[in-house]
């Protein structure tokens, strides 16, 4: 039977073939090498992920050996969580992005102009040919120079060194980077032209000689809270209690391509409840007399918005008015010339001398850390340095265990 001559011929039949072993699945950042058409040899590894995509760093070299070495290194690098370089991505490009994919998505349209304007006019043209991870504290202190020497303020190189800071740490957590080299530069001192807080004297014959402006009732609000001048532009009547000594702070009024617009503060913790000290109360009162003396000189050109501090015919303030009554106030008292934001900074002084917890200080100030609030804002006076000098006196002065 054939079956039988089948089974007789069974030593000479072609051997089935094996089943193909079952490819095993890469783990994850384990990579692959292959070999291209030209020859050389690349190795290709997964090495995180940016924006919730996931990034891959491809390697080359002439044998399989060079790039297997190279792929080692990647991986252990990643394992570490270690930076790993994916080439050649300059200041200017990451920027440009780090403007477009973050500040403009969750900051206001107003940081976004203030940053943009940084990036394009002064960061860029400085370091954006330098490749991001290339980029050293060497070369963020020569930028800080060139600006210094340009004649440029204290306060606007500030600005830009913020910009960048900002930007480099989003850059540290898509690992593009190992550390934030902008943390580690030394700006120039303070411009001795410019004010950065009050000593408490100093504040005393400011809001004597304020008595005497149109804004001085907005700039004794300012130094005793430690508001924004945006948040003070927002103010309505329905949010102050003078009754129970509070105001509350809920929207900021901003200029943004040439129009007042209403936004909320700028975080979460902006939105606050701000205790009044009686000097801030009883200024408050006279403005309430000044609105309504405005309201009847204007006529039927006022705009009822129910503004606290508002200009001529009921609409926002304007920034310049109050830049021309803080410089007349400033004459009167002769004290140096300063911004209004210095007066924030003196209400923050002012809580640190006093010991203030520097959370009820955060609160206060509508900050989202504490730390920002110390960093920031606080300024180490003579009242605070004698403070630790008392304290050392104090703790080793004094007898030492009854001995003659």
């Amino acid at each position: 039977m054939n079956t039988d001559a089948d089974t007789s011929t069974t030593g000479n039949a072609t051997p089935a073939p094996k089943p193909a072993p079952k490819k095993r699945k890469r783990g994850q950042n384990e990579g692959s090498i292959y070999k291209r058409k030209d020859g050389r040899w690349v190795a290709q590894v997964s090495v995180g992920y940016a924006n919730g995509k996931r990034t891959r760093k491809y390697l080359y070299g002439d044998t399989r050996a060079e790039v297997a070495r190279q792929l080692t290194k990647v991986q252990r690098d990643v394992q570490q969580g270690l930076p790993v370089p994916m080439g050649k991505i300059t200041v200017e490009a990451f920027l440009a992005s780090w403007l477009e994919d973050v500040v403009k998505v969750t900051l206001s349209p107003t940081t976004h102009v203030a940053y943009k304007g940084r990036v394009k006019l002064h960061l860029a043209p400085a370091l954006g040919k330098i490749a991001v991870d290339k980029l050293t504290v060497a070369d963020v202190q020569r930028f800080v120079a060139q600006q210094a020497g340009k004649g440029l303020k204290r306060n606007t190189i500030d600005g830009q060194i913020t910009t960048l800071k900002a930007a480099l740490a989003v850059a540290m957590r898509d690992n593009l980077i190992g550390r934030n080299v902008a943390t580690l530069v030394d700006l120039p001192p303070v411009d001795e032209g410019e004010k950065a807080a009050l000593t408490a004297d100093e504040a005393k014959r400011f809001l004597t000689a304020a008595r005497r402006s149109q804004q001085g009732n907005l700039f004794a609000v300012l130094l005793t809270t430690g508001l924004r001048i945006s948040e003070a532009r927002g103010l309505t009547w329905a949010d102050v209690d003078t009754s129970a000594g509070t105001l509350t702070v809920r929207r900021q009024i901003v200029r943004h391509a040439g129009a007042n617009v209403t936004r909320p503060p700028k975080s979460a913790s902006g939105v606050r409840t701000v205790a009044l000290a009686p000097l801030a109360v009883a200024a408050l009162v006279r403005q309430r007399e000044q609105v309504a003396d405005a309201r009847t000189t204007a006529g039927g050109g006022w705009q009822d918005g129910g503004l606290i501090f508002p200009g001529a015919t009921g609409t926002p303030f304007a920034y310049s008015a109050v830049r021309e009554a803080l410089d007349r106030v400033c004459l009167w008292a002769t004290l140096p010339a300063m911004g209004a934001h210095a007066l924030r900074h003196t209400a923050a002084t002012f809580m640190a001398e006093a010991n203030v917890n520097p959370r009820i200080a955060m609160d206060a100030l509508g900050h989202s850390t504490p730390m920002l609030t110390l960093a920031r804002y606080q300024h180490v006076t003579d009242t605070m340095r004698a403070t630790v000098a008392g304290a050392m006196e104090s703790l080793l002065s004094g007898d030492e265990g009854g001995a003659e």
